[in-house]
């Protein structure tokens, strides 16, 4: 009989100690981050302006305040990374960063980062014939037209990495030379490798 009083009072209490807290559970609004090298990114929840700055090769982030139950976040990036892009989601799921706690068991936004990368080109004289080839490196090539002035090579570099452009095949009766050719990428296109080309002699 003891026990059957006991229950219902238990229960009794515990109810009243959930009224008394509001009877919600409370989320903390955290994630992961991948690829973040550099210091810089900020995140927010832009629903009640809670904001975290996360430092260089950070794998996770977790904002001050949690949230209720039932409670909207909109989680974003306002501040990338230096020499990075920063944003919410890994491309399968971009927009995870806006939803309600407790439709899923915990909240964990994902923050993706990529280092910036700009083009290598510039410009060209002298091109009176075809088959001139420049190479980035080992790998990255374009093809310069006869006549051409200018070249830009198709693939982006990431920044801090180093370039080395080179001629990997002479046009017909012409050999071209490379200048400011060799560098580290910064943070904008590279404009200023000049190749000019001149006719080989008894050519």
């Amino acid at each position: 009989m003891k026990l059957s009083f006991l229950r219902p009072s238990l229960l009794l209490a515990l109810a009243v100690a959930l009224t008394a807290c509001g009877g919600k559970a409370t989320f903390d609004v955290q994630g992961t981050i991948t690829g973040l090298v550099y210091s810089g990114l900020v995140i927010t929840n832009r629903a009640n302006s809670d904001t975290v700055t996360v430092p260089a090769g950070a794998t996770t982030f977790k904002l001050s305040k949690s949230i209720e139950y039932g409670t909207e976040y909109d989680v974003a990036v306002t501040t990338t990374a230096l020499h990075q892009d920063c944003s919410i989601g890994n491309g399968v799921n971009p927009g995870n960063g806006k939803d309600t706690a407790g439709r899923l068991a915990s909240i964990n936004i994902i923050v993706t980062c990529r280092l910036n990368a700009f083009s290598i080109g510039g410009a060209v004289s002298g091109l009176s014939a075809d088959g001139l080839v420049l190479v980035n490196g080992s790998g990255d090539q374009v093809a310069v037209a006869k006549a051409a002035t200018a070249f830009n090579f198709p693939t982006a570099v990431a920044f801090d990495s180093t370039f080395g452009i080179t001629v990997l095949k002479q046009p017909t009766g012409l050999t071209c030379s490379v200048a400011n050719g060799v560098g580290k990428m910064g943070d904008a296109a590279v404009t200023n490798v000049n190749v000019s080309c001149v006719a080989n002699l008894g050519g």
